[in-house]
């Protein structure tokens, strides 16, 4: 728990800083703290794996670091920014380089998975930002072919945790963005994306599940039924929830940043639909509307999700008003 914490420390710390020299050695700092987190937790393969992609991916970003500081074009060079991308996309898993972390997903537990897919991606999404000035033919490219693979190639997985990551894609593009369109609603979208990130990957790691199989079979209380479509719906932004509040005014501002983004906003919008699809489908819709009953009696093991679910309201709430004052 204190290396998790570290790591995640770490990466919040850098957001204070600018030079990129300083960031490229807080995210080696952080790429070793989770090596020693995946090896604490005997994930022997997945420590290996992600210590050669992390050799290489950073063995490339700081020669375009060094490359950026010895030339004055900041968007100008092309060549540079494709490299810069590039070292960013292997490190963060991005399709088409993101062989390597399904193949180890499943080798982490839900904890290591949480920080690997939220945490560890802060400090290059901060790379891109103060390396990019704006959105360019390179960014468009790479979040196109991104938000159109990630919700396909997650259907008809049956681990979970492969399915997680695809969405983690898919939600880092959107994050990304967002990061050009507004800084605050960036910073408001990456809190309720990780509070509601961490409430379901706490569910599934308490109730150990890994796969759709066992998640078809485990439904035996219908007080798990409900707070499970409750945690999907949060978690793939489905009216009425808060967080589809947020999404829909992320939306409205890229409209209003670019008219040019009409195509993107439409990408987006398939793309959420067809994730969507993917995170009910986990379990058959219909098995939920045939047998659940609104009979609310509160099984004790399951008393702090709920107390979790409340206090994310409460935050969501804050959200909407931090949103609708801006």
């Amino acid at each position: 728990m204190f290396i998790s914490l570290i790591t995640i420390i770490i990466n919040l710390m850098t957001l204070s800083f600018l030079n990129l020299f300083n960031m490229w050695f807080m995210l080696e700092i952080s790429s070793m703290s989770m090596i020693s987190l995946m090896m604490m937790n005997k994930s022997k393969k997945a420590s290996i794996i992600y210590f050669i992609i992390s050799f290489i991916s950073s063995s490339m970003l700081i020669l375009s670091i060094l490359m950026f500081q010895m030339t004055n074009y900041y968007n100008m060079n092309n060549l540079l920014m494709i490299y810069f991308m590039i070292s960013i996309m292997l490190k963060m898993g991005l399709i088409p380089l993101n062989k390597w972390m399904i193949n180890m997903v499943n080798n982490l537990n839900w904890w290591n998975l949480f920080i690997l897919l939220l945490f560890m991606k802060i400090i290059p999404i901060y790379m891109i930002n103060q390396f990019m000035n704006n959105m360019n033919m390179i960014m468009i490219y790479i979040m196109f072919i991104n938000m159109f693979l990630s919700p396909l190639l997650a259907l008809n997985l049956m681990s979970l945790k492969k399915i997680m990551t695809y969405s983690s894609i898919n939600q880092t593009i959107f994050m990304i963005i967002t990061m050009f369109i507004n800084m605050k609603l960036f910073m408001l979208y990456f809190i309720m994306y990780l509070i509601s990130s961490f409430i379901l990957f706490l569910y599934l790691n308490y109730m150990n599940i890994n796969n759709k199989n066992i998640l078809i079979n485990m439904y035996i209380n219908k007080n798990n039924k409900f707070m499970y479509l409750m945690l999907v719906m949060i978690y793939s932004s489905l009216p009425p929830m808060f967080t589809f509040i947020m999404k829909w005014s992320i939306l409205e501002n890229l409209i209003m940043y670019n008219p040019i983004m009409n195509l993107l906003w439409l990408m987006i919008m398939m793309s959420s639909l067809i994730m969507t699809w993917n995170y009910m489908n986990l379990n058959n819709l219909n098995y939920y509307l045939n047998n659940m009953n609104y009979n609310f009696k509160m099984n004790l093991n399951m008393n702090y999700f709920y107390y979790y679910l409340i206090i994310f309201i409460l935050i969501m709430m804050f959200l909407l008003y931090s949103l609708l004052m801006y």
